[in-house]
């Protein structure tokens, strides 16, 4: 049995919501997200002020995969080799997806083709993999990135599945702030604009010097301290949300381990 996704009732929608595949609920019911992480879904989005009506919603694959486990529909890259399925990158470890399981991606793009959605949100690593060829959602999550499958050059803002949001409540804050910037690249419309940073890394002394009048003028200043080995290995200064300074002092690069030589370090910290 299959799940079809929801559509917004006016067809082309803002944001489309993309998760693996259908739970025993979802089957049940003919409706995506719905069971138990499907209420966390819907919790978070009323948390960010959103309405799921008015978004697409749907999944990577619509039907249930046998034990909720993709990999069942995967096969090692010997069987890939051999079957010709190595144009499409693996699921991970899972394996490569096998063909018959294919017409699934053609249906999601069909539908994104429908929907035309300003932003895709991947739910979840297999998403994340069904449009990007990756699944390392923890490495991608709230960043902004361009489709490199399914609808190529479409704009991506992946971020953990609510599955896994019921398994560690911790990053239910993180989704709903995801959510958020969805709804801002939305706004911003299809197209991908990347915010300009100024991000000054390996500074010499004159370096710090020359940037500290800006830090000392700064109305807010940010500062982030990153400590490791029981000592400080850098600092960051950021005077405002374009420019920041890094100013380290451990280097594992060198033979003492250390960024500066001692003298240099003493005027650093000064």
């Amino acid at each position: 049995m299959s799940v079809n996704a929801q559509f917004p009732s006016h067809v082309k929608t803002r944001i489309a919501f993309v998760a693996e595949a259908p739970s025993y609920e979802e089957v049940e019911q003919g409706i995506p997200l719905i069971g138990p992480s499907g209420k966390v879904f819907n919790q978070m989005l009323r948390t960010a002020n959103m309405d799921r009506y008015e978004f697409y919603v749907g999944n990577v694959f619509d039907e249930q995969l046998p034990k909720n486990d993709v990999g069942n529909w995967c096969v090692d890259l010997a069987v890939a080799r051999s079957e010709g399925l190595t144009d499409l990158p693996p699921i991970g470890s899972k394996g490569f997806l096998k063909r018959e399981h294919r017409y699934h991606l053609d249906r999601l793009r069909d539908e994104m083709e429908l929907v035309k959605p300003d932003v895709i949100v991947p739910l979840g690593g297999t998403a994340l993999w069904a449009f990007l060829g990756i699944d390392q959602i923890t490495q991608y999550r709230g960043t902004v990135n361009a489709a490199k499958h399914i609808v190529p050059g479409a704009k991506l803002l992946p971020t953990f599945h609510p599955e896994h949001v019921k398994r560690q409540w911790k990053y239910y804050p993180v989704v709903v702030g995801d959510f958020i910037k969805a709804l801002r690249e939305a706004d911003i419309g299809p197209q991908i604009v990347l915010p300009k940073r100024e991000l000054l890394l390996e500074p010499h002394l004159k370096d710090i010097e020359q940037y500290m009048p800006r830090l000392l003028s700064s109305d807010l200043l940010s500062v982030d301290i990153e400590t490791g080995w029981g000592q400080i290995t850098c600092i960051g200064f950021a005077p405002d949300q374009e420019h920041a300074i890094c100013i380290p002092f451990v280097d594992l690069r060198t033979p003492n381990r250390s960024y500066w030589s001692e003298e240099e370090e003493l005027i650093a910290w000064n």
